[in-house]
């Protein structure tokens, strides 16, 4: 997901769709975010869910992110100061709610311990989409 949106935002700065580049980038920094808080999450609670770590509102990730000592004062200072200064408020990327009601066909499956491939059909991404995704 994140060298897909580095890739948007190289091919539209190279083609001068600044708009498209600022947009982008930001999606990627807050996606960035989600993945590091949800990452310690799933440390702490193996159970964690990405629905959880999604559903928060910048500022609300901000926060987690210093409360759990992934970011220092000076990091949430200038994360709060973006959002507040440069961040569209309606600029929230809700993956998991984009994704529902998609499925994948022709998804190869592999058996660790037998080494058997398999081909499955109507995969709800959905359902997958979560720890076994992001790490």
């Amino acid at each position: 997901m994140i060298s897909a949106i580095y890739e948007e935002i190289r091919a539209s700065f190279g083609l001068g769709i600044f708009t498209s580049t600022i947009f982008n980038s930001i999606v990627l920094l807050e996606y960035a975010m989600r993945i590091r808080l949800y990452n310690k999450r799933l440390e702490n609670d193996p159970n964690s869910k990405w629905e959880d770590t999604e559903k928060l509102k910048m500022k609300q990730l901000i926060s987690q992110l210093k409360r759990q000592k992934i970011i220092d004062k000076t990091g949430q200072e200038q994360l709060d100061s973006f959002n507040d200064k440069f961040r569209n408020p309606y600029l929230h990327i809700n993956i998991h709610k984009m994704i529902q009601g998609i499925y994948a066909n022709n998804v190869m499956k592999v058996d660790i311990n037998t080494r058997k491939v398999t081909e499955e059909n109507e995969i709800d991404v959905s359902k997958y989409f979560g720890k076994e995704f992001l790490r």
